[in-house]
This record gives C-alpha cells, sequence and structure tokens, in this order.
C-alpha cells in the first residue's frame, strides 16, 4: 500500500460541481474517513457521510488527486 493523502480519522470536505445554463454551482459535503485499506489490490478509503452516516468505499487515486476534494481536520 502507497502512502496516501488522508489518514482514518481526517474530516474532508468534497465538492460536488454541478452545471448549470448561467455557470457551475459547487455543493459541500462532509466526510469522516473510517479505514485506509486495500481491496483487490486498489487502495480505498472508506468514509461515514457527515451526518448522513452512509458508509461507502472510494478508491484512494479518486480522492489524492481530486481538487475538489480537501481537508478540514485532522484526525487524533
Amino acid at each position: 500500500m502507497r502512502k496516501t493523502k488522508y489518514n482514518q480519522g481526517d474530516l474532508v470536505r468534497v465538492r460536488e460541481r454541478i452545471k448549470y445554463s448561467h455557470g457551475p454551482q459547487y455543493n459541500s459535503y462532509l466526510y469522516v474517513i473510517t479505514k485506509v485499506f486495500t481491496d483487490d489490490s486498489i487502495d480505498c478509503y472508506k468514509m461515514v457521510m457527515v451526518p448522513k452516516g452512509e458508509e461507502k468505499p472510494y478508491p484512494v487515486r479518486d480522492l489524492d488527486d481530486n481538487q475538489l476534494v480537501s481537508l478540514v481536520a485532522r484526525g487524533q
């Protein structure tokens, strides 16, 4: 497993870009990373959306290289 940008316990903001005729708009969502793991040789984060509590896996490469994802707070 390679060194990931985010760690278990980190709070990240994921911005979603929505295209409208008058220009783009962004929605922001907060997630807590609950696990960093390897699944079928793909490094992944398991994250919980705040406040919904929905937990989903995401490939590391989809978040580490994404400019719409940013660190809000480091986990302890």
